[in-house]
């Protein structure tokens, strides 16, 4: 488990500072590690090709927009299948963005005054999943079909994958969204 963790960090922290600050609409950065039993995907995309928008939600609607992207990221069919074979359990999902949290706007006519003017701001949103496998060396193939179905927005997904006995990158599209691997 730990020579695992260390894979993923080593992975997320060995991406360039500039892959992180990129900001391209209808492109996401996501990194696959398997290593032994544990498979992590960490996926970071622009908020505005999930969302539609990338500053706080201000409406109802934007409100409950963000509720079904919460509810969406939560089903890892949704994004991604694996192998039956591979009979991978979803441990944990973690989702971070501005956008995804408690907090909701509301009028702040205090006596004090705040700057809420995020209309031109870049978000993100990160989605990160923890998955064990009992049968890893099924894992030859992930499509990414589910994630292009549900954001048709997403043009690209550019893909790092480290594993026991390859290391890849590659462009996944709508057209192109099987990952070959070797386990």
């Amino acid at each position: 488990m730990v020579v695992c963790f260390s894979a993923y960090s080593s992975l997320t922290a060995a991406q360039p500072q500039s892959a992180l600050a990129a900001h391209q609409h209808g492109v996401s950065q996501l990194n696959i590690v398997l290593e032994q039993e544990q498979l992590h995907l960490a996926w970071q995309t622009p908020a505005m090709d999930v969302l539609g928008f990338e500053y706080l939600a201000k409406t109802t609607a934007e409100q409950q927009q963000v509720q079904q992207l919460k509810q969406t990221l939560q089903q890892l069919d949704n994004l991604v299948t694996l192998p039956a074979g591979a009979q991978c359990t979803l441990q944990q999902v973690e989702l971070q963005g501005a956008q995804l949290s408690a907090h909701t706007l509301h009028d702040h006519d205090h006596d004090h005054d705040h700057d809420h003017d995020h209309d031109h701001d870049h978000a993100e949103i990160s989605w990160q999943a923890q998955l064990s496998c009992a049968a890893p060396k099924q894992l030859t193939q992930l499509s990414f079909a589910p994630l292009f179905a549900h954001f048709p927005s997403m043009q690209q997904v550019q893909v790092q994958l480290l594993t026991s006995t390859e290391q890849q990158a590659a462009t996944l599209t709508a057209k192109q969204s099987q990952l070959q691997l070797t386990p």
